[in-house]
Order: structure tokens, then sequence, then C-alpha cells
């Protein structure tokens, strides 16, 4: 197991690195210019640093440049590293990357344009995703019945991931065309709306807790328990054979049956493999075809011309063929698993009939918002996972395993474009690495020892509380500058 975990490792930051070396002869990050080149006017501030820089046709003319880390007010940027490294540790706690909390402190605070917070913080988001996987990836469901199957849901992965990535191509066209004080709008309506969900979500969980803790929850269950097993018996014995494989079938013996359930036990005990390779797949596509979509270097895709509406529809399209084998793949596990009487607990999804139709429909909807309003597809997809009833500590793993491979096809593309920050990309990457671990093992660790799941719940509402206030004044703010220089409030074009 440890070695599979280092050759993981391995495959990731290759990843990372391959984008990042290629760029390495072009100074990866170390200009930041800004739009206007007028000094000192433009380099007030102790962030930033009036320099020549040389035009096309070989004069110079005065720019202002973005400090490196420490080489401008180094208060402000450990000020800022300080706030990050706590609000990061809660949101690993909740299975999110936090960047509705790293964009308006960096805009804020180190006074970078949105051109280079958003890069910095899908940066951030990887190095915290990363540290968070090797910690789940070898951790086990908190159910002692099934102890045996992986913290993460592999299964809810394929169903999901490729429908939300699907979303956010078509959310990122929306917010392209649409005016700010729109975004602004259906982001405080749409993370309210989260907030509130997660934290009606965290308030059932603690009052279960403390129900249980009393003693009154487990004669209910029970109870229950009694009644819900003989209607289970007799809904099985009746059930007919759904699947082609005549073996899997419950009319057949019981000696079958539990071969049947033993083999599936033990394939959910193996590392997982197959499901991170079909995942990384799915990641390697979408990012050559991104890139060709946006990097002329690679092929030339004039915006808004046929071959643009091709390249987007092709990737639409790759990331549903995906999504039509997760459902495909799952839903006949899930037949296999009702087949041979497979033990079900508290927070499986329940993929049975046309409810995992639904579920994809629900991601696609979370990924068209996430990249409407332009923010981590976890902040979306976390509460959605915990309305379907999924125990919290595995929401938790699972989403922040999806947000890694969402992460990782943004920063990878910015790698490639040279719009991370060296310094700052170094510094917020092992930051989160830091704080993340701290968060599994502290945040995680009271949870897992006194079973206060809801205290999940409680951090996930916490943290989208938070986002949406910072993001929605940074956003005002970003609105009021606009209408001082005089800028449309309406619809823009495509490929302004």
């Amino acid at each position: 197991m440890a070695m599979q975990r280092w050759l993981m490792l391995a495959l990731v930051v290759a990843a990372l690195l391959i984008p990042a070396t290629a760029n390495l002869c072009n100074g990866l990050g170390i200009e930041f210019q800004c739009v206007s080149e007028g000094c000192p006017e433009d380099c007030d501030s102790d962030m930033f640093v009036c320099t020549e820089l040389a035009t096309p046709v070989g004069n110079f003319t005065k720019g202002c440049n973005h400090v490196n880390i420490f080489q401008g007010n180094i208060g402000k940027d450990i000020g800022v590293l300080v706030l990050l490294f706590v609000f990061l540790a809660l949101a690993s706690a909740g299975g999110i990357g936090g960047g509705g909390i790293i964009i308006p402190m960096l805009s804020a605070v180190t006074l970078f344009p949105p051109y280079y917070t958003i890069p910095l913080s899908v940066t951030s988001i990887v190095g915290g995703s990363i540290i968070r996987f090797f910690i789940q990836v070898r951790q086990h469901h908190p159910e002692a019945r099934v102890a045996h199957r992986p913290l993460i849901d592999y299964n809810v992965v394929l169903c999901l991931l490729p429908s939300a990535l699907a979303g956010t191509v078509l959310g990122v066209l929306l917010n392209s065309v649409s005016p700010g004080w729109l975004v602004i709008v259906c982001m405080f309506i749409v993370l309210t709306l989260a907030s509130v969900k997660t934290l009606s979500k965290g308030i059932t969980l603690y009052k279960q807790e403390k129900a249980q803790k009393n003693g009154k929850q487990a004669i209910d269950a029970a109870e229950a328990g009694e009644e819900g097993a003989k209607r289970d018996e007799i809904e099985l014995a009746d059930m007919p054979c759904k699947l082609p494989e005549a073996e899997v079938c419950t009319t057949l013996s019981q000696k079958d049956r539990d071969m049947e359930w033993a083999a599936i036990k033990e394939s959910e005990s193996k590392f997982p493999w197959v499901y991170i390779a079909i995942t990384f797949t799915q990641l390697a596509g979408l990012i050559v075809l991104s890139l060709v979509r946006g990097y002329d270097d690679f092929v030339e895709v004039e915006c808004g011309r046929g071959q643009y509406w091709g390249v987007t529809s092709s990737i639409f399209v790759y990331l549903m063929l995906w999504a039509a084998f997760g459902i495909w793949y799952v839903k006949r596990l899930h037949e296999r698993k009702l087949a041979c009487g497979y033990e079900f607990v508290e927070g499986d999804i329940d993929y049975s009939g046309s409810k995992i139709y639904k579920y994809p429909v629900f991601a696609i909807a979370a990924g068209v918002m996430a990249g409407f309003l332009g923010i981590g597809g976890g902040m979306l997809l976390g509460p959605l996972l915990l309305q379907l009833g999924m125990v919290p500590l595995v929401s938790s793993a699972t989403t922040s395993f999806m947000t890694l491979f969402t992460s990782m096809s943004s920063t990878t593309q910015y790698l490639v474009l040279n719009r991370v920050p060296a310094g700052y990309g170094a510094a917020l990457f092992g930051l989160a690495m830091v704080s993340s671990a701290l968060g599994q093992f502290v945040v995680l660790g009271y949870v897992k020892r006194t079973g206060r799941n809801s205290l999940i719940a409680f951090i996930l509402s916490f943290i989208i509380i938070l986002s949406t206030i910072l993001l929605v004044i940074m956003g005002v703010l970003d609105i009021v500058a606009d209408a001082r220089e005089g800028l449309s409030f309406g619809f823009r074009s495509l490929c302004d």
C-alpha cells in the first residue's frame, strides 16, 4: 500500500511539473505587469515596484510590477499566510478547497488582480487536495459493518464528477457573457441557499447525535431495524433476476449469493487503481481539449468561430460520454449488490430505479453554477452529497477527491499559460498541504473519536457563509469601480 501511494504521488507531481518545466525558460511568474504603465501613480503601494520594460520595437517604457513574496510588505505576506493557514485547515475538514476565501484575501491584502488570484487559488487547492487524498486513500468507512470499504466513495465520483465538469463548461460560457451584477446576485442567492441547507443538515445531525447519546435513538433504531430486516427479506425473496448473469440472481441458493457478496467485498477491499486510472484518463482528455480551445500555440482556434464551438462541444460530449459510462457501471454494480443481498448502511446512495439518472442532473446543475459564479465545485458538491444523505466523513473525503481533479485541470492550464506567480504559488501550495494535514488529523480525528459528524456540516456551512460575504463584498467593490469608469452593465460579447 505504501508503494502504491508513492506511485500515485509521483503521477500527480508529474502532471503538474511537466507544464511548469516547459515554461521555466519564460521566467515563470516573475513579472506581473499592470494594465496601466504610468509610474509612480500606479505603484503607490509597497506591493508593487516601478520598473523599465522593453517594448516590441526596442524602446523602454516604465511599468508597474507586483513584487515577489517577502520582497514588499513582509507583514502583509505573513499576515495573509497565517489567516489562510487557519481557514484552509477548516476548509480541509469540510472537504473543500477554500477558494472563496483565498481569492478575496489575496485581492484585498496582496493587491493581486483576479488574473492572478484565481490561478493562485486553484494552485493552493491542488496542494491541499493532494495531501488530503494521500491521507484519506488508506482510510476506511466509519461504519464498522462495512469497514472494508474505502472512505472515498468512488462510485459517486464515477457518477457525478464528469457531469459536474460538463456543467462547468456551460457555466464558464455563461459567466463570460453575463454582467458582474448578475453574477453577484446569483452568487448571493445560491451560496446562501447552500449554506442554509448545510447548516440545517448539521443541526439535524447534532440532534440525532444528542438523542443517541441519551439512549433514545438506540431503541428506535433497534425496532426499525427489525421491521426493515423483515421487509427486506420479503422483497429480496420476491425480486426477479435483473441481471443477465443468472449466477447472481436471488432465486439461486444462499451459497451462490454468499459467493457473489464475497466477490464484491473483495473488490471493495482492494486499492482503487481502476477508479483512479479512469479519473486520470478523464482529466487528461479534458486538459488536452481545453488547451486546444484556449491556447493558440497548440492549435489556432479563434473565439466564436466554428472551430471554437466545435472544440467546446467536443469537451461537453466527451465528459457526458464518461458520465454515461459511470451511470452504466454504477447501476450494474448496484443491481449485483441487490441481487446477492448486499448489506447497505446509513449514508449509502440509493441508485435503484430512475434515481441514478437524477444525480448526474444535480451534478450538472452544480457544475453550471460553479462555473458561472467562478467558485470551486466543492462548495456546491459538498452540500449536495450531504443532502443526498451521505455520512459527513464520507462526503468530505469524496468531495475532496473530486476537488483534486477539478483543480488539477485548471492549475495545469494556468501553468502552461504562465499565469501562476512562482513565489506566491509555491508558498500557497506548501501552506495548503500543511494546513490540510492539520485539518485532517486534528478536526477529523476529533470527529472520529467523538462521533460528532455534525461538526463537519457546521464547518462547511461556516466556510460557505464566510466565502459568500467576502466574494459579495469584493464583487460589489468591482461593480462600483466599473461604474466610476463608465463601463457597461449589460451582457458582454463572449470573445471580448
